[in-house]
């Protein structure tokens, strides 16, 4: 899947979780940021794993305003259309691959050649500030993920589109961080411009995105 796309599928946003997991792991410095990032990211990447699993059919927990006789395969459809609205333009599942993008584009090696990229490779690129904007962002989107796991899809719509517009409007600003201190890298700034083009362009999408959803209990 193109990162720049319009919707992001939950298992686009697992692969790209596991792929920016490696990176982290693999830098040096800031030894305590890189963990609290790196534990936010493992937390949002266990909900979306178990949302994957119930939408194909894997036992799913208990939601107060099912009914009683709800069979396996209706179980199966609510968890189904409840992926789809997570899945749609500018929902939590857009905003977490566009989070996830901006931290690979700021950790991925330089365009220098020998000692200069693997250094580039090497250091830590984010300070405290821009962490702390990071695991607010992913934080935002997990509560949304959690509010999936425990209420119907109808409820779950209603809150996606109540907290877009804040929740879009600080990712667009942590993206503008991001792109401010990495200014000595034309590629990397160019690539964070189009993420946050996307950003501001798909906002203007989720209402019509969101409306497709066929809501089911």
């Amino acid at each position: 899947m193109d990162g720049l796309s319009a919707a992001a599928s939950i298992t686009a946003v697992v692969q790209l979780t596991a792929e920016v997991t490696k990176y982290i792991i693999g830098v040096a410095g800031a030894s305590k940021d890189r963990q609290r990032l790196l534990d936010e990211i493992l937390a949002c990447e266990a909900l979306l794993m178990r949302l994957r699993d119930y939408s194909k059919g894997t036992d799913g927990p208990e939601i107060e305003d099912w009914d009683a006789d709800q069979t396996k395969a209706d179980s199966a459809q609510t968890w189904s259309v409840k992926v789809k609205a997570l899945e749609s333009d500018n929902a939590p599942l857009h905003r977490l691959y566009k989070i996830l993008d901006a931290i690979k584009t700021k950790l991925q090696s330089g365009h220098g050649s020998g000692i200069q990229k693997a250094k580039a490779a090497l250091k830590w690129p984010f300070d405290e500030k821009e962490v702390i904007k990071l695991v607010d962002a992913f934080q935002r989107e997990r509560s949304l993920l959690h509010f999936a796991m425990t209420h119907e899809s109808t409820q779950l719509v209603k809150h996606i589109k109540a907290t877009s517009d804040d929740n879009s409007r600080q990712l667009a600003d942590l993206v503008r961080l991001i792109k401010s201190k990495a200014t000595e890298d034309e590629q990397r700034v160019a690539r964070l411009d189009r993420i946050l083009t996307d950003i501001q362009l798909s906002n203007l999408n989720i209402a019509e995105g969101l409306g497709t959803v066929n809501t089911v209990r």
